[in-house]
């Protein structure tokens, strides 16, 4: 009889990874965050929605409650195809922030171009017309944002 003990198990499961040097890990190409509270970025509790994306074409999408727990998650590997157009999507978005975006409606793009890195800052409800279709290429708007966010009628 075969006896395995949970620890065993989580070393077993961690292997793969020691093993990878910090230059092969999967390089972040780009993060949207929608924050869907007031509370602060490392505040218990705090709920975000993030759609993640490597340059490996990796996505995830889940729903992040800081300090506590990713929920509903959901992972897709997308073809370098859709990652060269979300990039070209990425790269026309206009920079045109609003100041003062309650914490409540902000929504964070960071987007990794070479050694570059933008970050950009969105109203929910006024997100730049490109945008609508980078969510669409990265799986779709999830349920929890449907009801909440806002396009604009023209531009990127």
């Amino acid at each position: 009889m075969l006896v395995i003990h949970s620890s065993l198990m989580i070393l077993i499961g961690v292997l793969p990874f020691s093993n990878m040097s910090f230059a092969q890990q999967p390089r972040s190409l780009l993060t949207i965050d929608f924050s869907l509270d007031s509370k602060g970025d490392r505040e218990f509790g705090h709920k975000v929605i993030r759609y993640s994306l490597t340059e490996e074409g990796e996505e995830i999408d889940l729903r992040d409650v800081y300090d506590w727990a990713y929920q509903a998650s959901h992972r897709r590997e997308l073809s370098k195809d859709v990652v060269a157009n979300i990039t070209n999507l990425v790269r026309g978005l206009s920079h045109i922030e609003e100041k003062n975006i309650p914490k409540d409606w902000l929504v964070i793009v960071t987007f990794h171009d070479g050694n570059n890195v933008r970050v950009s800052e969105y109203h929910r409800k006024k997100l730049p017309r490109g945008l609508k279709e980078v969510l669409e290429l990265l799986g779709g708007i999830r349920f929890e944002l449907r009801d909440t966010i806002g396009f604009s009628a023209a531009g990127t």
